[in-house]
Order: structure tokens, then C-alpha cells, then sequence
């Protein structure tokens, strides 16, 4: 760096000591930082030495002399950001001018002609008003400097300052040769734009109009005026915040990605896609991939919930043979973890257990590889029916029979002494037995399974997923019980990870029990920023709008659409390519995202295209709607050929019929099992 003339700024004392400091050193005078970005007090919350203690200067001296002489160089520079993110511990003016004057002592003690370089992102919070900034900054000697407009000789540089590289390229290029541009107009930008084009791909070959229309494109929409990286939920991570509003149209970036590839076809070289790939890996690959299952539930495909339910229910005394009557065959486990069957075409043995765990680590590494963010399962309260009597202390509740399975199923007999008689056999029905989530050992239990489900995993997801009451109605319908349950519920999951988020399903909320009243209850006592709703068949019966998008919790629009693996032609286009901005209009930012959540894949299959293409597009009318399906057939059906008309007219037809408003999957009978009822019209 020196040989080229780069000046390196070193690390002077911030302050910040090891924990065990003030202990050791007990005359000084230290402060404790705030717990930070939720990393909790064993990883933050530290002491920090106060630079007006006189302990600061001779800590401070130390070290940097310490650094200048390992390193032979004294570079006048000296970098040193106290605050970051963190409020001082006083807010009186005298005291923070002698914070920064202690700071500066210590390098000027060390090296005379010394300059502080701090970063003034400390200045973004709240804290920090006129008066306090101006006293902060005011025993900091002015030194010489030079440059522009608004600051004249103060402002003395660019640079940039990004928390990541080998992205968006063209921003760095741009943001360097601001030392010596002047600003440009519209015309001089896609002039400059179009030199960075040529340089960018410099080859034997001109460049191809694809291109450069392509890098228009994103010049006038994503590189445009996005300073905060706005974009639609499709394209992000899920953000518990509400600060951004989508602010251009995605299209853009989508055709400009289709124009590079075109461009390395036509030169037959993958020069472009390189290019494109250099652009848009944040984008098109890393978090277009994620969108479509952001929040998939690992477990679903494997066995998460059984190895760490063995473990503990063991653990707990449970025999082998209670676990074989409590765990369903692997087509039922998501309806067991709901509570709603014990034992269905079980029982599972260990090794699957432990093969199905193996698959789940593998999975979940491959979603982490590629920046899908797992959702782990939390303890719903539905143990073995033998828990109970195990358990006499604790509080449980039976759930209903469900669905019809019966009661070896979703019931069971217990013999007793009530006056049920079968063969002259006093016996009595129960269904299963859960939890209650406000008693004290569902607290205890669910620590320790979520504990060894995240110890196991050697994962922190921070998102959970904890679904009570499927289909099945509370116990009580007592509002502040029903606030005590959820209650109950995160704090199992709080304690474990302070930043949990629980990931709940509002199918619950179709049930006549759930009145306004009840729901708006149930979820008081879950903390704004941790539950996310799944509004699971959204494009049919939303229940946002019944309840005030859920009271201010987050919620993500879903498009369930087939229920138990139907194969048969249906789906509603209208109603997906208005719902979620329609959600969005109504909810704003409460409204974080597009799912899919279907009993059934491989079947109509434009339809979950379709719908995962919602999250950065606007409501399609007639005429795009159309286009949109010309657009599908080519595609699917891409090939050496043309696609022929009649198969463009086939599909226009099913556009207009059974895929533009059939919501509910309304079928002539040719098209569905034989079924022995009334309900529904041939």
C-alpha cells in the first residue's frame, strides 16, 4: 500500500477491554455497552473503559505505540469508533466533548501530527441531536483540509464504505470517479453507462445492442435512484420492518437478464453470462432461489421433530412401546405434530428415525449453502397418552376426535370408572392428550426439546414453527387464557433464542370458534417482530381482512390451491394476480411475502409458477394476462420446433376455463374421483 501511495489509517484504543477488566482493575471507571442485534449479554453487553479515566491514556499510549513499532510506520492516521450503534452512558454535553478529547490525547501523545478517522454512522441514531454531536466533536483539534459545494474545504474526499464485495460492480466504479467527475445529467449518465458496458466486456467481438440495452435497463430502474436496495419481497430476505416501500418495477431486471443471455447466444460465448451472473448473483441467483420456499419447512421432508422427541421422552422415562403407539407412519407426521393422531400407520423404527435425521442435516445444509433460512419445530404440547399419569402434577387438556380417524387414532380407551359399557366393560373415551402452554412443565419441556433439536441441528434458525388447535378448538374460551397460551408458546421459544420469530399457521382461524375477539386475544401477548402468519389459502378466503392484518403482526399472502394431491384442471389467475397486492394495499408492510402452500405438487403447474411470480409483479389486466400465458406455453414447451398455434389456442382456452376464476376446483365429473354426495354441481 505504501510503495503505490495508499496511505493505511490504524487501529487506535476504542476502549473496549475483556470482561474480567473491571475486576481487575477496580480504581477505573468502566461502563457496559447495550446488548447488541440481539446477540445477547454473553456476547455483548460489554465493559468499556471511559477515555476520560486517566487508566484510558496509559491503556491507550500502550497499544498504539505498541502497533506503530510492530509494524515500523507511523501513518498519522488513526481510526477509532466508539458508540457504534450504542449510546454513550451520559448524555450531558461537557461529557461527551471529553470523550472524544481523551480519544484524541491518546494519539496525539503517541504521534503529534495524528488524525482521527471516524466513521459517523454513530450519528444515525436517534441520540444523536445537533447540540450533542456538536459538543462531541468540539476538543477534536480542526486540522487542514480541502474540496466542494456545500462544505467547501471540509468535505476532502470519496470513498465507499460497503459491508460486502464482489457485487454490483458498477457502483464502486462509478462512486471512485466521483473525485474527479462533476455531476451528470440524464444524457451524460446512460453516456457513462455505455462506456462502462464497452469497457466491461472489451473482447474480439463489438458488443452486442442486447447488452447495452440491457444495462440501460437496469440503469433506469435498479441503478437508477435505489439508494436503500428497495425491492420486491421476491427478491429479499423477509424483513420485519416497515421502513421501505417497493419503488420500481421489477420487469426491468428480468428482461435485462434475458437480453445478456440473448447477447451471449448470438456471440456464442458465455462472455455475457458471466456478466450477468457478476450482476445479478444477490439477486437472480442467491435470493431469487431463496423466494421460492424462503420459510421452507425442513422438517416436512424429513424427521427433525422424532430423533429429539426421542431423546427427550426417553430421557423422561418413557417407554420404547409408548413412543411406537405415540409416532404416526411418515405420510402423517405433519398432522401428528399438529396433535391431531398419534400412532396412525406407525409405528417408526430407530434407524429411521436416525436416516430421516441424517437426510434433514443434509437438507438443511444445502438450504443454508444457498441462503434459505429453515424453519425449525417448537414443542406444540401433544406428548403420549400415557403422559398424564406420568405427569399427574401437570396440567393437560384431551383434544376432539379428528376428522373422523377414530379412537385408536385420535382418541383412545382408558379403562375406568365411568358408565360407558362394551361387553360389559366399563371403559371411556378420551382423545389425546396435550400440554397445557401455561403450565410451568410445558415451559420445561419445550426448552429442552427445542434445545436438543438446535443442538443436534448445530443450527440457530431463529424461526419456529408451533401450530396448536389445528382443527381442533381450544379448551376454554376465556380471552385472557387464550392471550396465556401464545404467551407460553414464544416464551419456550424466547428462551432458547432470544431472537426467536414463530412461524404460525392462521388455518386455525377458519373455525366458527375464532371470533374477532378470540383472535385478536390469542395473539396479544406474542411481541410485534416475533410471528409471522402464514395466511394459508389467501386467494380463496383470506383471513387478513377479518382481522385487521392480524392485529400487527406479519403475515405472508399464500395461494393453497389443492387440497390432498387432486389432480384435476382448476385454479383461479385472476384471483392470484390480484390478491397479493391486494393484501399489500390493505396490510402495507405488515404483508411480508408470496407462498405457496398446496397438499399436492406435480399438478397443474402454471399455477404455482404463476403465483411465485406475484412477489414482484403488479396485478395483470385481460389483455397481460394473456400475453403472460403465451409466455408460459413458450416456455414450457421450448424446443427445435415452433410451438404450434393449436397448442397457443389449447392453452388459451384453459386460460379463460378452468384456470381464470375456479377457485374451489368446481370439475365435471370425468375430471374427479367418484364420490358419493351432493355437494357440488356437475
Amino acid at each position: 500500500m505504501t510503495d503505490i501511495g495508499i496511505i493505511p489509517v490504524l487501529p487506535a484504543f476504542t476502549d473496549f477491554m475483556p470482561q474480567t477488566a473491571p475486576k481487575r482493575f477496580p480504581s477505573a471507571k468502566f461502563y457496559y455497552s447495550s446488548n447488541w442485534a440481539g446477540f445477547g449479554c454473553n456476547e455483548s453487553c460489554l465493559p468499556y473503559l471511559d477515555p476520560t479515566d486517566p487508566f484510558f491514556q496509559t491503556v491507550g499510549v500502550q497499544l498504539l505505540t505498541e502497533t506503530i513499532n510492530s509494524l515500523n510506520l507511523t501513518s498519522h492516521y488513526y481510526a477509532c469508533d466508539l458508540c457504534n450503534e450504542m449510546d454513550p452512558p451520559f448524555s450531558e454535553l461537557d461529557y461527551l466533548a471529553d470523550v472524544n478529547a481523551g480519544i484524541i490525547r491518546v494519539m496525539q501523545t503517541v504521534d503529534p501530527n495524528a488524525v482521527l478517522v471516524m466513521q459517523a454512522w454513530l450519528f444515525l441514531s436517534g441520540f444523536w441531536k445537533t447540540d450533542r454531536v456538536k459538543s462531541y466533536l468540539s476538543k477534536v483539534p480542526i486540522g487542514p483540509q480541502a474540496a466542494r459545494t456545500f462544505s467547501g474545504d471540509y468535505m476532502i474526499g470519496v470513498g465507499i464504505t460497503m459491508e460486502g464485495i464482489n457485487q454490483n460492480e458498477i457502483m464502486y466504479e462509478f462512486a471512485l470517479e466521483q473525485s474527479w467527475r462533476s455531476p451528470l445529467n440524464d444524457t451524460e449518465l446512460n453516456d457513462w453507462l455505455v462506456g462502462f458496458v464497452l469497457r466491461r466486456y472489451t473482447g474480439d467481438h463489438p458488443v452486442p445492442g442486447t447488452a447495452l440495452y440491457a444495462w440501460q435497463l437496469l440503469g433506469n430502474s435498479v441503478y437508477q435512484k435505489n439508494l436503500y436496495g428497495d425491492r420486491s419481497i421476491m427478491l429479499s430476505r423477509p424483513r420485519l420492518n416497515r421502513e421501505k416501500d417497493i419503488n420500481f418495477d421489477l420487469k426491468s431486471l428480468f428482461s435485462a437478464w434475458e437480453l445478456l443471455v440473448d447477447a451471449s447466444n448470438e456471440l456464442d460465448t458465455d462472455f455475457f453470462r458471466y456478466g450477468l451472473v457478476d450482476i445479478t448473483k444477490e439477486v437472480l441467483q442467491y435470493k431469487f432461489l431463496s423466494t421460492y420456499m424462503q420459510f421452507m419447512s425442513a422438517f416436512n421432508r424429513s424427521d427433525l421433530y422424532g430423533v429429539g422427541f426421542v431423546i427427550i421422552f426417553l430421557r423422561m422415562g418413557f417407554s420404547q412401546s409408548e413412543l411406537d403407539d405415540y409416532f404416526t407412519g411418515p405420510a402423517f407426521l405433519a398432522w401428528f405434530r399438529m396433535g391431531n393422531l398419534q400412532k396412525h400407520a406407525g409405528p417408526l423404527s430407530n434407524s429411521w428415525h436416525q436416516s430421516q435425521f441424517q437426510l434433514a442435516k443434509q437438507i438443511i445444509q444445502r438450504l443454508t449453502d444457498i441462503g434459505i433460512i429453515p424453519v425449525l419445530p417448537a414443542f406444540t404440547g401433544f406428548m403420549p397418552r400415557t403422559a398424564p399419569s406420568r405427569f399427574p402434577s401437570a396440567k393437560f387438556h384431551y383434544s376432539s376426535d379428528w376428522v373422523g380417524f377414530g379412537c385408536n387414532e385420535s382418541w383412545f380407551v382408558f379403562e375406568c370408572y365411568e358408565i360407558i359399557f362394551i361387553n360389559k366393560k366399563q371403559i371411556i373415551y378420551f382423545s389425546l392428550p396435550y400440554l397445557d402452554p401455561t403450565d410451568a412443565f410445558f415451559q420445561k419441556v419445550g426448552v429442552e426439546l427445542l434445545n436438543e433439536t438446535i443442538t443436534l441441528l448445530n443450527l440457530t434458525s431463529h424461526y419456529y414453527a408451533c401450530d396448536l388447535f389445528n382443527e381442533m378448538t381450544p379448551p376454554i374460551s376465556d380471552l385472557d387464557y387464550l392471550a396465556d397460551i401464545n404467551a407460553g408458546i414464544i416464551q419456550v421459544m424466547q428462551t432458547v433464542d432470544p431472537s426467536a420469530i414463530w412461524v404460525m399457521q392462521a388455518w386455525l382461524f377458519l373455525s366458527g370458534f375464532w371470533t374477532v375477539d378470540r383472535v385478536k386475544s390469542y395473539l396479544s401477548k406474542v411481541p410485534i417482530g416475533h410471528l409471522i402468519l402464514l395466511d394459508l389459502f389467501s386467494e380463496a378466503i383470506p383471513q387478513y381482512s377479518r382481522f385487521e392484518s392480524f392485529y400487527g403482526h406479519y403475515y405472508i399472502w399464500n395461494m393453497l390451491h389443492d387440497f390432498g394431491g387432486n389432480n384435476f384442471l382448476f385454479g383461479s389467475l385472476v384471483s392470484v394476480t390480484n390478491g397479493p397486492q391486494g393484501a399489500r394495499n390493505f396490510s402495507h408492510d405488515h404483508m411480508v411475502g408470496v407462498g405457496i402452500t398446496m397438499e399436492g405438487i406435480n399438478q397443474n403447474e402454471i399455477m404455482y409458477e404463476f403465483a411465485l411470480e406475484q412477489s414482484w409483479r403488479s396485478p395483470l389486466n385481460d389483455i397481460e394476462l394473456n400475453d403472460w400465458l403465451v409466455g408460459f406455453v413458450i416456455r414450457r414447451y421450448t424446443g427445435d420446433h415452433p410451438v404450434p398455434d393449436s397448442a397457443l389456442y389449447a392453452w388459451q382456452l384453459l386460460g379463460n376455463s378452468v384456470y381464470r376464476k375456479n377457485l374451489y376446483g368446481d370439475h365435471p365429473i370425468m375430471l374427479s374421483r367418484p364420490r358419493v354426495n351432493i355437494e357440488q354441481d356437475q
